[in-house]
């Protein structure tokens, strides 16, 4: 149980996206939007955190292993409120050998958490908040098992969420040359609904760069909202 002090890490989300801001096809597809350089980096770079998240959409439609290079201490976390995740799941047949953490809330089954919990998995049960793991809550917690930098790499549900709660400090945003042009095709970012410009999120630039033909910017997250 995390303590009445509220720490976080600091955080940094990740997208892979095309020029038009989309992550994926209208069914699911996503593999591969960036090239093999900008990907190559992209996993270099996650030696760099104690831990990586993804929500469990994105883990269900890509059965990562969320692996570093070097940095083999390197915590995987799943969220997923209901625990829909198979156990047969990549990142989960790792908890054995490597520490995994499974985010959820009591709309979840005791059983399936008991399962995970007996197959080496640490469970985190949070509150809610909108029928979802309270972010803050989770965050709390990770920073209390010693996750003092965290990537997210997905979902785009996640990354909306940790940014319209204030938990996000910087973006790394990688973008194809390339035009999906379908409105229902799955964006970077949703989730949130936003009627007025005032209302947007504020990047502050740090770097723009190039790999392999995909540009790579780096930017801070203003807090002003």
């Amino acid at each position: 149980m995390p303590s009445d002090k509220y720490h976080r890490p600091k955080v940094v989300a990740k997208i892979a996206q095309t020029l038009d801001g989309k992550t994926a096809t209208s069914n699911g597809k996503s593999k591969w939007i960036t090239s093999q350089k900008a990907r190559d980096y992209a996993r270099r770079q996650r030696d760099e955190f104690d831990a990586i998240l993804v929500g469990a959409r994105t883990a269900l439609r890509d059965n990562p292993r969320l692996t570093g290079v070097k940095n083999k201490s390197l915590i995987r976390i799943v969220v997923d409120s209901t625990l829909t995740l198979p156990f047969s799941s990549n990142v989960l047949k790792r908890a054995q050998t490597e520490h995994v953490v499974v985010a959820t809330t009591r709309r979840s089954s005791e059983r399936r958490r008991n399962r995970l919990t007996a197959m080496g998995v640490s469970v985190i049960l949070c509150p809610q908040k909108n029928r979802r793991v309270d972010l803050k809550y989770m965050m709390n917690a990770l920073y209390e098992m010693g996750v003092r930098r965290l990537l997210i790499e997905g979902g785009a549900t996640i990354t909306g969420s940790a940014l319209r709660w204030n938990l996000i400090d910087q973006m790394h945003i990688y973008m194809a040359p390339k035009v999906m042009g379908d409105q229902t095709a799955l964006s970077s970012v949703q989730g949130n609904r936003v009627l007025s410009m005032d209302r947007l999120t504020n990047l502050d630039i740090k770097s723009v760069r190039t790999l392999g033909g995909d540009i790579l910017v780096l930017a801070n997250v203003y807090r002003n909202r």
